[in-house]
C-alpha cells in the first residue's frame, strides 16, 4: 500500500486523478475483453450453384446463409436464396447444418420466424437426390435445420427469404452443409455441398480487437505522466 502512496508522490492533484481514472479505465476494458460474451457472434457463408458436375447443380441460385449466436443461447438464421439467371426458378426444400457436436440441437420458434408458407422440421435432414422422401429426424441430424413446402417459384432476379429464430445446443458449424431440391428452367436442381466462408468478421472479435487497443492506448499514456 506504501508503494502505491509513493506512486504519486510529488504529482500535481489533477494528474493523480487523472491515472487512477485512466487506471479504472484499462481495467474495465480487459475484464469486457476476457468476457467476450456480450455481443453475439455472425457467421455468414455463400454458396453459388455451378453447371459442373462435381456441384450438382445449375447455375443461376445463390444461396447465402447468415446464422447470428447468441450468449443465451438463442439464434438467428436469415437464409436468401437468390435467382441470378434469366429463367424461372423454383424450390421445393432445404435442409442445413448450423451447429456440431454431440449435444448439438435447435428449437426453432415458427412464431417469430418466417417460413413463406413452409413446414420446418428440428434435427432433421434428407437424402442426396431429386427423389428425396422429405425431412427426416435420424442420428447424426442435431443441428440440422430442414424447410420444406410446396414448390416456391422464384423468377429471374428475385429472391425468397427465410428467416429462423430459437434456441440452440452445441456449437457453431462452419462452413454450413446445404442440401437444396429445385429447378432452374427445366433442369431439376440437387445442390448437396459445404458452403464457402464469406470472411465476415464476428463482433465479439472485433470487441477484443478494440478493447485490446484501448487498453494499450491507456498504458501509453501513464509512461508519458510518469516521464512528465
Amino acid at each position: 500500500m506504501y508503494a502505491e502512496r509513493a506512486k504519486y508522490v510529488g504529482m500535481p492533484i489533477w494528474e493523480r486523478k487523472f491515472m487512477k481514472k485512466a487506471r479504472l479505465f484499462a481495467c474495465l476494458l480487459a475484464v469486457a475483453a476476457m468476457s467476450g460474451v456480450c455481443v453475439a457472434d455472425t457467421i455468414t457463408d455463400t454458396l453459388v450453384t455451378s453447371s459442373k458436375g462435381d456441384w450438382g447443380g445449375v447455375a443461376g441460385f445463390t444461396f447465402t446463409a447468415t446464422l447470428t449466436t447468441n450468449p443465451n443461447n438463442t439464434f438467428s438464421l436469415d437464409f436468401l436464396i437468390q435467382n441470378t439467371s434469366q429463367l424461372g426458378g423454383s424450390l421445393s426444400a432445404f435442409t442445413l447444418s448450423l451447429l456440431g457436436g454431440g449435444n448439438a440441437s435447435i428449437d426453432v420458434d415458427p412464431t417469430k420466424s418466417t417460413l413463406n408458407g413452409w413446414n420446418e422440421t428440428d434435427n432433421a435432414t434428407f437424402g442426396n437426390g431429386n427423389n428425396s422422401s422429405g425431412c427426416s429426424t435420424s442420428n447424426g441430424s442435431g443441428g440440422w435445420l430442414c424447410a420444406s413446402g410446396s414448390s416456391l417459384n422464384i423468377g429471374p432476379g428475385k429472391s425468397v427469404d427465410f428467416v429462423f429464430n430459437g434456441t440452440y445446443q452445441g456449437s457453431v458449424y462452419n462452413p454450413f452443409d446445404l442440401k437444396a431440391l429445385g429447378s432452374i428452367g427445366e433442369t431439376k436442381l440437387a445442390v448437396s455441398t459445404y458452403m464457402s466462408p464469406s470472411g465476415v468478421p464476428e463482433p465479439s472479435s472485433m470487441l477484443l480487437l478494440a478493447s485490446g487497443l484501448s487498453g494499450i492506448a491507456v498504458m501509453g499514456r501513464f509512461k508519458k505522466l510518469k516521464k512528465s
